[in-house]
């Protein structure tokens, strides 16, 4: 049975009448034309509110130089031209040496993570937050969001893009159990990633995003170091991952001992390369957002501390 629009009921085609309050569907395509007052002409009748779009704002301007903008692109989106561009720089030259599975290397690294298994209390909380995606600890450190500094944002999402691409291809390259199928009595408190161990993906997107923001505001280099260190070591202290993993990491994002072939010297120059076109570096336009901030003097202990 059809109800009319003017007593709040469903029209023909599903959408709420109009008159008496009711909702448009919203966006392109989705009956959402604007109801100007007076720019229908003709009767009215219970089905107005079924005229196309074209007739309820056809009599609209156009506006002529309309443009997107930086700031319209959800930063996380904006980085994946980054991300195909370092897919460009030969990144995969950068070689990882398989890991030690040996029974003497696993038992040295099970009794490195046993002896942890007493810190899992004092962080438990770090462990539960650190198991999903790192952007929320990284933008805690920097207090920023997405709006307040999109170009930097837009910088740690390419770092993570790039350290979850790498991370990856090594993993499936090598496969490496993980602690608790080498030694079930560890008892991770957190969920296991459904991926192989080796290299750690969590050590590897921490020392890679720490450089990269550290690139971006360098005040901050000591602290993203720190928050790098403790994000690794919390894996190991929750049993998923090998302390061997997270150094594999290291030596990726750094190279052996800081020299040689390493994903951070491949990434830094595409981030200091024109990714769009006539705009700023990725990473200019990141430093920008950070201008007039420095490092001060590390504050005082108490009297008495």
């Amino acid at each position: 049975m059809k109800r009319s629009s003017g007593d709040g009921g469903m029209s023909p085609g599903g959408r709420v009448g109009a008159r008496d309050g009711g909702m448009r569907p919203e966006g392109p395509g989705g009956g959402g034309g604007l109801p100007i007052d007076g720019a229908l002409e003709g009767p009215s009748t219970p089905d107005d509110d079924q005229l196309s779009q074209a007739e309820v704002t056809g009599k609209l301007p156009l506006i002529l130089g309309a443009a997107w903008r930086p700031g319209h692109w959800d930063p996380t989106l904006r980085a994946m031209p980054i991300l195909a561009a370092f897919a460009r720089s030969g990144w995969e030259k950068v070689a990882l040496s398989p890991p030690d599975n040996s029974q003497k290397a696993l038992e040295q690294d099970i009794a490195a993570l046993l002896n942890l298994v007493y810190m899992r209390e004092d962080r438990m909380d770090e462990l539960v937050a650190q198991s999903g995606e790192p952007a929320r600890y990284w933008a805690q450190l920097f207090s920023m969001t997405p709006q307040s500094h999109p170009a930097t944002w837009t910088l740690m999402s390419a770092a993570m893009a790039v350290a979850h691409m790498v991370c990856m291809h090594w993993k499936s390259v090598y496969n490496r159990p993980r602690p608790p199928q080498v030694y079930p009595a560890l008892m991770p408190p957190i969920p296991v990633p459904p991926h192989p161990s080796y290299p750690s993906g969590h050590a590897l997107h921490a020392h890679l995003i720490g450089l990269t923001l550290a690139e971006a505001c360098p005040a901050m280099a000591p602290a993203c170091r720190t928050l790098a260190q403790r994000l690794a070591v919390n894996r190991h202290i929750a049993g998923v991952h090998f302390p061997s993993d997270s150094e594999a990491s290291e030596r990726l994002v750094h190279g052996v001992q800081g020299k040689g072939p390493s994903i951070w010297r491949r990434l830094r120059p595409v981030l200091d390369s024109e990714i769009w076109a006539g705009e700023p570096t990725p990473l200019a336009a990141a430093q920008a957002e950070w201008g007039g901030v420095s490092a001060g003097p590390a504050p005082k202990p108490p009297a008495g501390g």
